[in-house]
């Protein structure tokens, strides 16, 4: 299920107070909150009678979770005593008492933050009073004070989409195809009550997005003025608003270019199609674009980024110059969670699992030339073991990929 909270993780700060600390949200669509979710530094253990809670913005309740002694450190999830249904369009607030230090991202607020599928919005502290980034002294007592340094405080929820026992509709299947500049994307969709209403908006990955209303199989095409790779998107919208969303990159040649630019869209589009593989593969909680400074996630996580860039002699041309695009991939689990004896067997496993795919899938789906699995144009993939102290403290077990991947025609060559 997704989560509201799609901005930076807090870091601990060491406070003597206890806080209840909140945030306030808005549903764009309507939801129903299943579980708090919190974050809390290492020393949030040994303190007991704790919860966190639902709350009208007039400070009525509307929900409550009962929170463990022990809550270690990072993000944990627990369930509300009830759902909660909160229509679109309503306000709300989450909270949850603290027992000492206190989480925090300062200046994450300065703007909203939607979630994920954009089903839920953590409000800007300047566009609602009393400001955002919400906490009371008396931990229990609704948050009714915003944060002069706009920061989130780590109050998070979980939800399904729709009330009263609406589904979501679900994208079954879903293809972008190109030629030369023109592209094609196709989704499958199926909901348990009916798609009599629904809407499919794709967005292009180069600001430019179209809505149609066929179904349960919807078309739209799209034509490209830059070569590039295009993370192109789909939302899928119920009649009662509930809604599901898929992503594919889609790899644009407009011809008579002469080269294919390393644009920030074709980097995003060569990541995306990495996390899309980890996050297949089912081994992973987490799937990060970026090295993370603190725990990515519980259980095995992964994340990806920009290790290294240089050109590529034996692949470019008279005129353009290829490139060899060094991607970093980490997986990571809790270097201190028993049993200990299946750390390395867990990570190697997940590591694993990734090499795999990447042999394949020569391309990631059409986003590079090819992967140099075996060395050809320099270092082959492979992977390291080794422990990583995070700056959140977290002792973690890593594997690294050292994964190169060819992008033809990169520069141009100029006399």
């Amino acid at each position: 299920m997704p989560n509201g909270w799609d901005g930076p993780d807090p870091v601990e700060a060491s406070d003597l107070d206890d806080y209840e600390l909140g945030t306030r949200y808005r549903a764009n669509v309507d939801l129903t909150l299943t579980h708090a979710r919190v974050w809390t530094g290492a020393s949030e253990i040994n303190i007991s009678n704790r919860r966190a809670r639902v709350w009208t913005t007039g400070g009525a309740q509307l929900g409550i979770a009962t929170l463990p002694d022990d809550l270690g450190s990072g993000w944990t999830t627990h369930a509300y005593d009830a759902p909660v249904e909160i229509a679109a369009g309503t306000q709300f607030v989450v909270s949850f008492a603290t027992g000492g230090n206190e989480g925090a991202a300062a200046g994450a607020l300065v703007a909203d933050v939607n979630s994920a599928d954009s089903a839920l919005t953590a409000l800007a502290a300047g566009s609602v009073t009393p400001g955002n980034g919400l906490y009371h002294l008396t931990p229990g007592v609704f948050p009714n004070t915003g944060s002069g340094n706009q920061s989130f405080y780590g109050s998070d929820v979980v939800y399904e989409l729709g009330v009263g026992g609406n589904t979501a509709p679900r994208i079954t299947q879903m293809s972008v195809t190109a030629n030369g500049a023109l592209a094609v994307a196709t989704v499958v969709v199926e909901d348990d009550e009916s798609l009599v209403g629904a809407t499919y908006r794709y967005r292009w990955g180069d600001g430019t997005s179209d809505t149609v209303t066929t179904h349960p199989i919807a078309s739209a095409q799209h034509t490209y003025t830059d070569s590039g790779v295009y993370a192109v998107t789909v939302t899928v919208t119920d009649a009662d608003g509930a809604l599901d969303y898929e992503a594919r990159p889609v790899v644009i040649v407009v011809p008579d270019i002469g080269v294919n630019p390393l644009t920030e869209a074709v980097i995003a589009g060569v990541l995306a199609a990495v996390e899309t593989h980890a996050l297949t593969s089912g081994w992973f909680e987490t799937v990060n674009g970026h090295e993370p400074i603190s725990r990515p996630g519980y259980g095995v996580s992964a994340a990806v980024w920009i290790d290294a860039l240089g050109p590529v002699a034996a692949r470019s041309g008279l005129h353009t110059t290829s490139t060899r695009l060094v991607l970093a991939v980490r997986i990571y689990t809790d270097g201190d969670a028993p049993p200990h004896d299946w750390i390395d067997p867990r990570v190697t496993a997940a590591t694993a699992a990734l090499m795999g795919a990447y042999s394949g899938d020569f391309t990631l789906g059409g986003a590079v030339a090819e992967v140099d699995l075996l060395g050809a144009y320099g270092q082959p993939m492979a992977a390291q073991a080794g422990w990583l102290r995070l700056d959140d403290g977290a002792r973690m077990r890593v594997m690294t990929i050292t994964m190169p991947v060819i992008v033809n025609d990169v520069w141009e060559q100029v006399p």
